[in-house]
């Protein structure tokens, strides 16, 4: 390593690296969330019930996606390591592999969605919230496997420290969402008003887009023909599934007892009442777009740390993480203090009803102090997701939200009639722990030493 290696990188010089690296998966992360938010909008406006409908079908899918995204993420972590080792024609059969690994999962994921209504039914929701919310979800079912392939080309991009194709085809996207959706929302041309399923379809087809123009733009470069070796043979195919599936399950497992949490918690809301589950999705809605920042933080700093294990670069590796962890802190802090104060504004964006309003108004600070910590356990595991450190990141994720997150928001939001807010107080409960181990965690992999996965 020569004097002017990564060692001699300065926090300075840390933070700008990763800030570069971030802006652009954030904008692609806020833009696949602004989809979901601007037909959240679009349906709130349609009326409670069909806002209500749309929760239900939501959910579910969010937390299949979630636990979709845990598979895939393990692209990011080999190209990201095969990059820092220079080894960059490996990279391309890792996006083979993480392609047909999107497209099987996503095939399952539909025929899920074909089932919602019995679903919903199985989870406790009366007949007619799960008639409604199951034909929403079948209308999700189309667009899985074209989400996760268009997942799995964005995390290849990103491992390569190649983040903006994926941002404009997303914003895009969002273009296809609101105008599609405004038409079968409301009904407009001719089509009769669909309201929360015409919603989800619009989702889907502006999926379809985002798969399609990715894996085009990929295909069409020609670094990622001639450097990256997009187009060759994959060889080492069956270990690459191997390594792929090995990290991406515990990851999958991490991030489904988090979402399942969040998940469980809109469950219990909607055994409260249509306006406490609206008022829900509302806030919920706000603090996954917030989150979509520590996404992206989190992404830059799993690559960064990623590459510094590939380089065998210790020190680099430690620096990388605490810097994404503190740069997240701060940014979100700065911005649940905004939300806070235009709070009133905030949720009217997204109903009229007062019952609703009225909900989501009063768990608006909880929501503001649950963000932060979020977003902070959110970074911590993507650092450990770059050293390839799986398995304990999965344990905490089980302390922190299975045994202790839904248990106490089951007593404090429907038990004991706290209602959301009972439900926030869980959430935080249980992010805090997880940011509290997690941390640990980091400094101690830092302190051992990690070898190249």
């Amino acid at each position: 390593m020569t004097a002017a290696g990564p060692q001699q990188e300065t926090v300075a010089q840390a933070a700008s690296a990763t800030l570069r690296l971030a802006f652009p998966v954030i904008v692609n992360r806020v833009g696949m969330l602004l989809i979901a938010t601007a037909s959240t909008i679009m349906v709130g406006h349609a009326g409670e019930r069909e806002l209500a409908y749309f929760a239900l079908a939501f959910s579910p899918q969010v937390l299949m996606l979630v636990i979709g995204i845990g598979v895939m993420v393990g692209t990011v972590i080999l190209v990201s390591q095969a990059v820092g080792a220079g080894r960059h024609e490996a990279c391309g059969a890792i996006w083979q592999t993480s392609l047909l690994l999107g497209l099987v999962v996503g095939l399952i994921y539909a025929l899920i969605m074909v089932a919602g209504e019995p679903l919903l039914l199985l989870l406790g929701q009366t007949p007619d919230m799960a008639a409604g919310g199951g034909r929403a979800m079948l209308m999700f079912a189309p667009g899985m496997a074209p989400f996760l392939m268009f997942l799995a080309t964005t995390l290849y991009l990103e491992g390569t420290g190649r983040a903006r194709p994926g941002m404009v085809v997303t914003i895009l996207a969002n273009l296809v969402n609101v105008g599609l959706g405004y038409v079968l929302i409301y009904g407009a041309l001719g089509l009769p008003a669909m309201g929360a399923e015409g919603a989800n379809l619009a989702t889907s087809v502006a999926r379809w887009f985002m798969a399609v123009a990715l894996i085009g733009w990929v295909v069409a470069s020609r670094v990622d023909r001639e450097r990256y070796g997009i187009l060759r043979r994959a060889t080492g195919y069956s270990a690459n599934l191997k390594r792929a599936v090995s990290l991406g399950v515990p990851l999958a497992v991490a991030n489904g007892l988090e979402s399942g949490s969040f998940a469980a918690m809109s469950t219990m809301a909607g055994w409260i009442g249509a306006s406490q589950l609206a008022g829900y999705q509302i806030l919920m809605n706000v603090n996954a777009i917030v989150f979509m920042l520590a996404i992206g933080m989190g992404t830059a700093t799993a690559v960064r740390c990623g590459q510094a294990v590939g380089r065998g670069d210790m020190a680099g590796l430690r620096r990388a993480g605490w810097v994404g962890v503190g740069l997240a802190a701060v940014l979100l802090l700065a911005i649940m203090a905004a939300a806070w104060a235009g709070g009133a504004q905030l949720v009217g964006l997204y109903s009229r009803d007062a019952a609703v309003l009225a909900v989501a108004s009063s768990a608006l600070w909880l929501m503001c102090l649950l963000t932060p910590l979020d977003g902070m356990q959110g970074v911590l595991a993507a650092a450990l997701r770059g050293t390839a450190d799986t398995m304990v990141p999965m344990a905490i994720f089980a302390f922190a939200f299975l045994i202790v997150g839904i248990p106490l928001g089951y007593f404090l939001g429907w038990r004991w009639g706290g209602g959301v807010d009972g439900l926030y107080w869980a959430l935080i409960v249980a992010c805090a722990i997880a940011s509290s181990l997690l941390a640990w965690r980091f400094d101690h992999v830092c302190r051992r030493g990690v070898r190249i996965y």
